[in-house]
């Protein structure tokens, strides 16, 4: 199966290549929806997490969020 796009962000941060291959395991350096996916999730848990910390007179000297 064949299929290719430029996924872009309205703010023009980025262009980025999105194939079918790379959504069924072939990703030969292109980004999959489901990455973009995971990678807004993990950032938005990363800021929430800081936030409550925040509210609630903690801290964080360093926050590390993986998402695979």
């Amino acid at each position: 199966m064949e299929g290719k796009g430029i996924a872009r962000a309205g703010t023009g941060a980025f262009n980025l290549p999105v194939t079918f291959p790379s959504r069924i395991g072939e990703p030969n350096g292109a980004t999959s929806p489901e990455e973009l996916m995971a990678a807004s999730h993990a950032a938005c848990f990363a800021m929430a997490l800081n936030g409550t910390l925040g509210r609630r007179n903690g801290s964080a000297a360093r926050t590390v969020i993986t998402a695979t």
